[in-house]
């Protein structure tokens, strides 16, 4: 049998780091952190748009499992919760977007945990600035590194129609983030801020959304 990472198992009350999907497709990323609702305060989870949405015509509501199904889910056993909202995502056509981000609403507010796996608890939001000690917390682990610019502008490919063009990231050390960490918070190491939601890297290159431009977005905001 295989043996599972602590952060692809399922967790009752779930929190930051743990491996998560949608229920309709084998698909696996990370749930960022805890994150809440800027007009009601109600708890949220974030992730990525390429890993709970997947197509701009997903309908809200839709199911997310805890773990993934890449880690052995089933529905709706494991169901955390449902599609809350999304930002819209651009092909190269519509022109360039700031972030691919998503967000959840846990079946239960109690199943959802203000914590970080090996990181801690979230403290608020703060803007990326180079050389800044960050941490990511994944499904596929812990990894460490500095923030090496700011204001960076790419095309990143794997999405359905290809490749999509994101301006405003920032980039941190290489290996921080790869392929299953999609979806994880970027936490300032000093103040335990989330600065940023990675959504693309290999071992050469970390990209990262700026957390203002995903709370501004999104309606949704890292304290109540």
């Amino acid at each position: 049998p295989r043996v599972l990472s602590v952060q692809k198992e399922k967790h009752r009350p779930g929190f930051g780091g743990l491996s998560i999907g949608p229920a309709w497709k084998r698909i696996a990323g990370t749930l960022g952190s805890i994150i809440f609702d800027a007009q009601t305060n109600e708890k949220l989870f974030l992730s990525n748009w390429h890993v709970i949405v997947l197509d701009n015509g997903t309908e809200l509501g839709s199911p997310i499992l805890q773990p993934s199904k890449v880690d052995g889910a089933r529905y709706p056993e494991d169901l955390f919760g449902r599609l809350e909202r999304f930002a819209y995502l651009n092909s190269p056509e519509e022109g360039p977007n700031l972030v691919d981000a998503a967000v959840g609403k846990p079946t239960d507010p109690g199943d959802l945990y203000n914590d970080i796996y090996e990181v801690g608890f979230v403290n608020g939001m703060a803007e990326p600035q180079i050389g800044m000690e960050v941490a990511l917390s994944s499904r596929d682990g812990v990894t460490r590194g500095k923030i090496t610019d700011t204001g960076a502008t790419f095309q990143v490919g794997g999405y359905p129609w290809g490749s999509s063009v994101f301006e405003d990231q920032f980039v941190m050390t290489p290996g921080i983030a790869k392929n299953g960490d999609s979806g994880g918070a970027i936490v300032d190491e000093t103040t335990g801020s989330v600065v940023g939601l990675a959504f693309a890297g290999t071992y050469g290159l970390s990209l990262a959304n700026r957390a203002s431009n995903v709370a501004r977005i999104l309606g949704v905001a890292w304290s109540p």
